[in-house]
């Protein structure tokens, strides 16, 4: 696998909206190999549908909820510490699902009505794969219990964007497993 030093960590999963980070439950890890030469994106199981993969956390396996709630209830206490005059999330940090929490927040992002319409724009489709500039290669595991892998079958291959599927490694199918094949 890559080494650390080419490792990042990013704080918005789809790097769209200031503010993305008080939505992520986790921080997903981006690798930049080169290939060729030339850079390549890395990523691993992102959602394309972040209203989804929230239903699949909440409705799924409870060492899942436990993990996603503790990580982003860390990174809201975090946040509510750095910024003690903007935010305060302490009334929020009770919830108990993940849909819980996103409606909690919401007060925080007012150019959102609505949950759905926050959602909706986090949403991502075929079309905002066609506009990449760089090279980017999306693992992503047939057995993940909290990203439905047939989201990806509407998203059509391009000269920059290569899916490769791996039938095991759940929700951190890794780079690194025999199993990759394209398509």
């Amino acid at each position: 696998g890559p080494s650390q030093a080419t490792r990042q960590q990013t704080l918005r999963p789809h790097g769209l909206l200031p503010g993305r980070e008080l939505r992520a439950p986790h921080r997903p890890q981006v690798f930049r190999p080169r290939v060729g030469g030339a850079p390549r994106r890395v990523r691993r199981q992102p959602p394309l549908d972040p209203y989804k993969t929230t239903l699949a956390i909440d409705n799924g396996l409870a060492v899942y909820r436990g993990y996603f709630l503790r990580k982003w209830k860390r990174s809201l206490e975090e946040k509510q510490r750095l910024f003690p005059g903007r935010y305060d999330f302490r009334g929020m940090l009770d919830a108990g699902t993940c849909m819980e929490l996103t409606e909690r927040v919401m007060g925080y992002f007012p150019d959102f009505p609505t949950w759905r319409d926050y959602f909706e724009r986090y949403t991502l489709r075929d079309g905002f794969f066609r506009g990449l500039k760089v090279p980017v290669t999306i693992f992503i595991s047939r057995d993940d219990p909290v990203i439905p892998p047939e989201d990806y079958d509407a998203i059509s291959a391009h000269e920059n964007l290569r899916i490769l599927r791996t039938r095991y490694g759940g929700t951190a199918a890794s780079s690194t497993s025999s199993r990759c094949g394209a398509g």
